[in-house]
């Protein structure tokens, strides 16, 4: 995991669980938005890992507009288990 700034600022991505913890939800919040079409963050896959962008990240934080969707924030589901 992600302890310092100083190492997401070195890093091009991150995993779909750093993500989470970074944005405080579960990994299972963002998987669910991937499946569903909603997710606010791109990912792609490399080596059979899902990764995201730093940038697309500290994008949707610090702004507005989150790249390549609409919704500002991702929502918890209610999908249960």
């Amino acid at each position: 995991m992600l302890n310092t700034s100083t190492q997401l600022d070195r890093r091009l991505t991150i995993s779909i669980s750093e993500a989470a913890h970074l944005l405080g939800v579960k990994s299972k919040t963002i998987y669910n938005q991937l499946s569903a079409g909603s997710c606010p963050l791109p990912t792609f896959k490399f080596g059979g890992r899902r990764l995201i962008r730093v940038a697309d990240l500290v994008q949707l934080v610090g702004s507005d507009a989150p790249p390549e969707s609409g919704k500002t924030h991702i929502e918890k589901s209610s999908t249960r288990f």
